[in-house]
């Protein structure tokens, strides 16, 4: 059997972003106030989730950096399922929305370390002609 690739993995994020996409212009049409949030944040927090994900895809092939990227997916991927399901449950438990609070600030260090991580700072003052 064949382990998934980066670039698998990156296909299957996009083809998220772009079901959900589809998923939130329908439930905007539809009826049904209710519904219509649950659906909203359910879309909206899988195509955030993939958005936050993207960067630390990128890093999942580099030796000393692949852990951590996994890491940051597994947070991301989570922090999302958590919400979705803490959303479709409705417990309004505060230490569940204190969990999914937590879970969205790591995640959003996790795309935040990982979007700097593929800068390319150049070398001013190294040998250069200015």
């Amino acid at each position: 059997m064949r382990l998934p690739t980066k670039r698998d993995l990156l296909w299957v994020v996009l083809a998220m972003l772009v079901v959900t996409a589809g998923v939130g212009i329908w439930a905007i049409f539809s009826d049904g106030v209710g519904s219509f949030k649950r659906r909203s944040v359910t879309t909206g927090t899988i195509s955030g989730a993939c958005f936050l994900a993207l960067p630390c895809l990128a890093h999942t092939e580099r030796e000393y950096l692949r852990h951590t990227a996994w890491t940051g997916i597994g947070v991301i991927s989570g922090t999302a399922v958590l919400t979705i399901g803490g959303r479709l449950v409705e417990p309004r438990s505060r230490p569940v929305e204190q969990v999914m609070a937590s879970g969205w600030i790591a995640a959003a260090a996790a795309f935040a370390s990982s979007i700097t991580l593929l800068a390319r700072p150049s070398r001013v003052g190294h040998g250069s002609s200015r």
